[in-house]
């Protein structure tokens, strides 16, 4: 995958709040947001669950 597409997926993660960025120099680090994950599996889960 091209740098260009990582970056571009990484961003829209962020924006969605799905992962947090730390910078330190030109260096980006990303890493899951947990709470937020959390959330967006347990509405998948009731969707899915509570069909009829």
């Amino acid at each position: 995958m091209k740098q260009s597409k990582v970056s571009y997926h990484l961003k829209e993660l962020k924006n969605a709040g799905l992962v947090h960025e730390r910078k330190e120099g030109k260096w980006h680090y990303y890493s899951i947001n947990k709470d937020t994950l959390k959330d967006f599996c347990q509405e998948l889960n009731d969707c899915y669950f509570l069909r009829t």
